[in-house]
């Protein structure tokens, strides 16, 4: 029912395989063909949307699902070689230098020709420039040190809440959206400007409700082992 939940059949499945990519990992890094592995990653998964565009096929886009692995396989090269970036600021910028190409060459294109034609160089967040965004940010967050106990504890929070969060967050995108835009939508333009408040609400919400299920979880949890302890022998 929830028009999110592909990420939870991407993430089984990739629970599934794990195992077995672990191992070819294992040989990959053994035998010094990470290189090799990555950039075969990136030839099928990320560099397709970034090329193929308006039906011509530059690269083979078959494999471009597949996705999820080139995020691990990366994922998994930066926790074997922990590599370290020397200045955190200028990884920083650079991520969200690229994070910004997408909207601005889109923006750009959209001006430049009337309105007729809106595409982003980005082609979508799996291309290579985005992966290529996100692997950065990654490296400049991955190994903080000396990073306070209060902003660490509101991260642990949302991350063993992320799961049930991010399925409630359908639920309040069904209720907010037509709220906000039944009362201050106008143009599409000026609609924009409502982006931010509506995906503030929508993640504090849902982040609400996360915290009263799996609270109510834990509840019904205590009263069903209080009842078996108690009166079921």
């Amino acid at each position: 029912m929830i028009g999110y939940a592909w990420y939870v059949e991407m993430s089984i499945g990739l629970f599934l395989l794990i195992p077995f990519v672990n191992i070819a990992l294992k040989e990959v890094f053994s035998r010094g063909w990470t290189d090799y592995l990555l950039a075969t990653s990136l030839l099928i998964t990320a560099i397709p949307p970034l090329v193929n565009r308006n039906g011509i096929t530059l690269v083979p886009g078959f494999w471009m699902m597949t996705f999820p692995l080139t995020f691990y396989i990366i994922g998994a090269t930066i926790r074997h070689y922990e590599p370290h970036l020397r200045k955190r600021w200028l990884g920083l910028l650079g991520a969200l230098a690229l994070l910004g190409i997408g909207p601005l060459s889109e923006g750009v294109l959209y001006k430049l020709t009337g309105g007729q034609i809106s595409s982003s160089i980005s082609g979508s967040y799996y291309s290579l420039i985005n992966v290529s965004a996100s692997s950065l940010l990654f490296m400049t967050l991955y190994d903080l040190r000396n990073f306070p106990k209060w902003l660490s504890k509101i991260f642990e929070f949302c991350a063993l809440a992320a799961f049930e969060t991010f399925l409630f967050s359908y639920l309040f995108d069904k209720l907010l959206y037509p709220f906000f835009i039944s009362k201050f939508y106008i143009t599409q333009a000026q609609f924009i400007a409502w982006f931010v408040p509506v995906t503030i609400n929508v993640f504090l919400f849902s982040l609400m409700a996360s915290y009263l299920y799996k609270k109510s979880v834990r509840i019904i949890s205590l009263i069903v082992d209080h009842v078996k302890n108690r009166y079921i022998r």
